[in-house]
């Protein structure tokens, strides 16, 4: 849920119920992008037990209501925090992308350059992870492995086109090598 849905007030207030009817069902949910920034602005929110939030430090920031710099000062506690707080994964986009858990165990991916940091490449790990998810992957193994095998297609990328002129729309062709 999240790619390019608008941060409008009707929207804010979908995402909301959305969210809470998924709670309240138990039901599985990726959460990037707008619909993270949707749930900063509504302040109050639950997030389901079987959620994942890929928040960049900026999104982040905003969702905890601290500043951007002191989350890049300290990404890993701001992960970890994030993770206990909401009782959610916390994919936690950047160099050295960091996924985690909330009972407090951490994962430092080790794939991935500056080309992945273009428009729509989030989008692209979201629908990663969501389709690991979809074949009943645990929530934590599908973060883990959408991350690495994103990252890897970006590294397989750099080769080709460079970390300068990689856009979301290669990045799909490397995916299956990746794979």
């Amino acid at each position: 849920l999240g790619a390019g849905i608008g941060t409008n007030l009707s929207t804010v207030e979908f995402v909301s119920n959305f969210i809470k009817n998924l709670t309240d069902r138990g039901e599985k949910v990726i959460i990037d992008a707008d619909a993270l920034n949707c749930l900063a602005i509504k302040k109050e929110f639950v997030l389901p037990l079987n959620s994942v939030i890929t928040p960049h430090p900026k999104e982040l920031s905003r969702l905890l209501d601290i500043s951007l710099e002191d989350i890049l000062n300290d990404r890993i506690k701001y992960a970890r925090f994030a993770a206990e707080k909401f009782n959610t994964i916390v994919v936690l986009k950047g160099a050295r992308t960091i996924i985690a858990e909330p009972n407090g165990n951490l994962y430092i991916n080790p794939t991935g350059n500056s080309g992945l940091a273009t428009a729509g490449t989030g989008d692209i790990l979201a629908g990663m992870i969501a389709g690991f998810v979809s074949q009943n992957l645990k929530l934590k193994d599908a973060a883990n492995i959408g991350v690495y095998l994103h990252g890897l297609a970006g590294d397989l990328a750099e080769k080709d086109l460079t970390e300068y002129s990689l856009t979301a729309s290669d990045l799909f062709n490397y995916i299956p090598k990746a794979i």
